[in-house]
């Protein structure tokens, strides 16, 4: 995922460094019928995981940006 994202973040734009914590999200979540396919997982630092899965529970949806 990584080097399909040539090293960055599909939130924010940044690129990763080696501090960051990065965790793996489902693009559309699987509480809204994503799969675990890889074509719906993605690499986010970890705060902006944080907020895009506030905006997923409150139907706020980025999925333009993201893919």
């Amino acid at each position: 995922m990584l080097k399909k994202q040539k090293g960055k973040c599909n939130q924010c734009g940044h690129y990763f460094m080696p501090e960051d914590l990065i965790e793996v999200d489902h693009i559309i979540p699987r509480s809204q019928g994503g799969s675990d396919k890889y074509d719906n997982l993605q690499l986010l630092h970890r705060h902006c995981h944080d907020v895009k899965t506030a905006q997923d529970s409150n139907g706020i949806n980025n999925n333009d940006r993201e893919r």
